[in-house]
């Protein structure tokens, strides 16, 4: 059953379709994160689920239905100093439906690029190491993208 249209990095997006219980019906539709390469002993796989603060909820091969590879947008993830890459960058997919997405400022959130008739979201992730250092959670990049262009300050977070 698995099907490579929606493996990324951070595991497969895919939709959940087809719960019955009164809580699955909530989640019926939501895009979410495989996080496990193999179902358990119960034929469940981890599903993160877009918008769920909680590591994820099992739920049966059955009831999940790959996102189809043209259904993915392709975002860019800005490392911070203390993530520790020799990359600045990396191409990710998310669901063009992802609440990044559906819940953002159709404008965009940079200043800089609306002066350029861009509209660019721009959203804090997790960080893939700890950043409590000095310095480790600069982002030069992204902090650019943020400055406004009449007082050339960026703001605080």
């Amino acid at each position: 059953m698995v099907n490579t249209n929606g493996v990324v990095e951070g595991g497969r997006w895919v939709r959940i379709t087809g719960l019955a219980s009164v809580a699955g019906q909530k989640i019926n539709g939501k895009v979410g994160q495989v996080l496990n390469a193999a179902p358990n002993r119960d034929g469940r796989l981890q599903v993160k689920i877009d918008g769920d603060v909680s590591s994820g909820k099992l739920i049966k091969e059955t009831n999940i239905t790959d996102v189809p590879r043209n259904e993915l947008v392709q975002t860019c993830r800005l490392f911070a100093r203390g993530e520790g890459s020799s990359a600045q960058h990396k191409v990710l997919l998310f669901p063009k439906d992802h609440s990044m997405f559906t819940n953002c400022n159709p404008k965009g959130d940079s200043p800089v690029m609306a002066l350029c008739g861009l509209p660019l979201a721009v959203k804090r992730v997790d960080p893939y190491t700890d950043l409590s250092g000095f310095g480790a959670a600069d982002n030069q990049p992204a902090t650019f993208l943020m400055i406004d262009p009449i007082t050339g300050f960026a703001p605080y977070q």
